[in-house]
């Protein structure tokens, strides 16, 4: 019983952004770059917000033939994302170091979500099924990212420092490519009970 509870929680309640009718995802890759296209939501920030990044990191697990396995994916979600499109006529092109803030956070989610997959990767390794060490990995990973987009926030005054924006972007690429093996490797098999 405890195993199924567990599989539930990853599956339904370990995503940092919930969509209450049918999302529109985007996956994380090197090559797309966000849109404010993509920003559908409605304004779902604080008052003074121009736009918010919903990135889910979202952990599935499934259990057949005592065998639980993860896979775990990166997702923009349009629908839950947001920009102030009245804010066009108002800044024009200057928006764009906007846009590349709120790259950034995408960014910020696929770097955790490859740690994610390291650190299940570690502990499948163990050759030991525990599922309260999962679950601790699994929140662990997602506080940490939630302590680096607000560290990100505040050392960038939320996009309005050039430099401290440009020094995350070249930092937050270095870490991915340090992370680059575990880019596509969605699945995750824990050893057998």
């Amino acid at each position: 019983m405890k195993t199924l509870a567990f599989i539930a929680l990853l599956t339904l309640g370990l995503v940092d952004c919930f969509a209450q009718e049918e999302e529109v995802n985007i996956p994380w890759t090197p090559s797309y770059k966000l849109k404010w296209e993509d920003f559908q939501g409605p304004k779902n920030g604080p008052s003074w917000a121009l736009a918010t990044t919903c990135a889910s990191i979202e952990v599935k697990s499934s259990y057949v033939d005592d065998s639980l396995t993860f896979r775990v994916t990166n997702n923009f979600i349009t629908k839950l994302s947001f920009f102030d499109h009245t804010a066009i006529d108002r800044f024009g092109d200057s928006l764009s170091d906007l846009l590349s803030h709120e790259q950034l956070h995408f960014d910020i989610a696929e770097l955790h979500t490859r740690i994610m997959r390291k650190s299940l990767l570690e502990v499948t390794s163990w050759d030991m099924f525990d599922l309260e060490l999962y679950e601790a990995r699994i929140e662990s990973v997602y506080d940490l990212r939630n302590k680096m987009d607000s560290l990100y926030d505040r050392e960038t005054a939320n996009g309005l420092l050039k430099t401290n924006q440009d020094e995350w972007g070249n930092k937050l690429q270095s870490l991915l490519l340090e992370l680059e093996t575990f880019y596509e490797s969605n699945e995750i098999a824990a050893p057998k009970q």
